[in-house]
């Protein structure tokens, strides 16, 4: 399986809408079959330039004394088939009012006065409006909402289908559940944006950029998504990163990664684990962020387990004489807990310090 077509896969996996970029008869298409054979998924394709804006929205038709639309049977047959990957070609090429027509379908999933199921994933692609038949970029709007993934022609790649018979790739191995690796890139990109505040939206000066990935706090939420997907996928470092440049861009993913790299930030998850382990070390604010990654882990599944070792973490606090860090995770634990589970007798031990932080 080729880089693009697992980053297209993790895309959909996490239902993430995506553009693949690339020149005229590169073989677009083919990756998006490609991927849909590969995941079990039907794929219904959509060429822009064959359609107007009512073409898309669907005919008018009279019901009673309202109007409402009909749906095409497009879109019958995603509402019939809800995992169809719904294929968007050629959007560079379209009128402006189609491709706004397109945004209303990749932004709220409704075509017309029909919803499309929320298991319907959403692909596009276009050539650059420079390759493109009077083509156009895509609007800001537009470009912000999706993961944009560039596809070039590679030699080794014709010539291994070639040879093959351009023969099905295996199976995708995708993950189920990504809940634990996206607390944990949530919490770095918190403490990334709390330091560097004028990365969370950063739209190109130049129009000419507006039309691909910039730093959004839509685009920041899409990119720890599918990051999240690769990490639990255990895909290659090239594509993880292929995946953030093409949701925030290639300076932002650079500086996000980098940073992340060199965070040493602690797996709230292995903490919860062995927390008989846990030796607090790093600086306060690296702490403060381990707390509050424990506290999403926690919301997410709470069980007298997790609970009970949540507890042993408050305790390596006070031992590290790190009173306020200690009281902080003890007052969040007593919130999560609520009447369902009891915290132990020797809560009373700091007790005082949970009632001074709490007047402070």
């Amino acid at each position: 399986m080729d880089q693009i077509e697992h980053a297209l896969a993790l895309c959909l996996s996490t239902n993430t809408p995506a553009i693949i970029w690339g020149l005229p008869g590169i073989g677009k298409t083919a990756i998006v079959e490609a991927v849909g054979s590969s995941l079990g998924r039907p794929v219904h394709t959509i060429i822009g330039s064959l359609y107007e804006a009512a073409d898309l929205v669907g005919l008018p038709v009279r019901d009673g004394d309202r109007v409402r639309t009909m749906p095409r049977d497009w879109v019958l047959e995603c509402v019939a088939k809800p995992n169809t990957i719904l294929f968007l070609d050629e959007l560079t090429t379209v009128d402006p009012s189609v491709q706004a027509a397109m945004l209303r379908i990749v932004n709220e999933r409704v075509v017309g006065d029909v919803k499309l199921p929320d298991t319907v994933s959403i692909v596009c692609a276009a050539n650059p409006p420079n390759s493109a038949a009077a083509g156009v970029d895509l609007s800001p709007p537009m470009a912000n909402r999706l993961v944009h993934l560039y596809h070039e022609a590679s030699a080794r790649v014709f010539v291994r289908g070639v040879r093959s018979g351009w023969a099905p790739a295996a199976p995708l191995a995708i993950p189920d559940c990504i809940s634990r690796e996206r607390a944990i890139w949530a919490g770095i990109l918190a403490t990334f944006i709390e330091r560097k505040p004028s990365m969370l939206h950063a739209l190109p000066a130049l129009t000419t950029e507006q039309g691909g990935p910039w730093p959004s706090p839509r685009s920041w939420e899409m990119a720890i998504t599918v990051l999240a997907a690769s990490e639990a996928a255990k895909a290659s470092k090239s594509t993880q990163f292929d995946l953030v440049k093409g949701a925030i861009g290639e300076g932002a993913a650079t500086e996000f990664l980098n940073f992340a790299k060199h965070a040493n930030l602690i797996d709230p998850e292995a903490l919860l684990s062995r927390p008989e382990d846990f030796v607090p070390a790093v600086g306060g604010d690296q702490l403060l962020e381990v707390i509050h990654s424990l506290e999403r882990c926690l919301k997410e599944e709470l069980t007298q387990q997790r609970w009970d070792a949540a507890w042993v973490l408050v305790h390596a606090f006070v031992d590290a004489d790190m009173e306020d860090l200690a009281a902080l995770f003890g007052q969040i634990l007593l919130s999560l807990g609520g009447n369902k589970f009891v915290p132990p007798s020797s809560i009373k031990v700091f007790a005082s310090t949970f009632n001074q932080l709490s007047t402070e």
